[in-house]
């Protein structure tokens, strides 16, 4: 997923590559630029990650993405991450409880965002997970 905003440009990705250590095979990654600098979160052992541009409370605009497991004790609902486009700072990294503090940066209820497949995107890009 790559968004052109008018702040900076952003890409939400999963990278591949054949090794024999399993768990290094797939990672996904945000990855936000602008004016030639950059901020880059690498996540593995993860199966889903995405997200889109939108707004803070305050009306400036993030980089809102999640990243997690997909098993019955994973918290698809919370592991909210924001990055704040105009600085390159890292706001928020996904951790099992923070759907609280994203509903108070992002000024209520948050929206499903799109997700990519971690195992689906590596498998299309000629690498088995498992």
């Amino acid at each position: 997923m790559i968004y052109h905003g008018s702040v900076a440009t952003s890409f939400i990705e999963v990278r591949a590559r054949d090794t024999r250590v399993a768990g290094e095979r797939a990672e996904g990654v945000v990855t936000v630029s602008r004016n030639g600098l950059g901020t880059v979160l690498r996540f593995r052992g993860i199966d889903f990650i995405g997200g889109q541009c939108m707004n803070a409370a305050d009306g400036r605009p993030l980089v809102v993405f999640q990243a997690f497991c997909g098993g019955s004790g994973c918290q698809d609902l919370a592991n909210w991450g924001v990055i704040d486009p105009a600085l390159l700072r890292v706001l928020m990294v996904p951790t099992d409880g923070n759907r609280q503090a994203a509903q108070t940066l992002l000024g209520g209820a948050l929206r499903a965002l799109k997700m990519i497949s971690v195992e689906r995107e590596a498998n299309r890009q000629g690498v088995a997970l498992f």
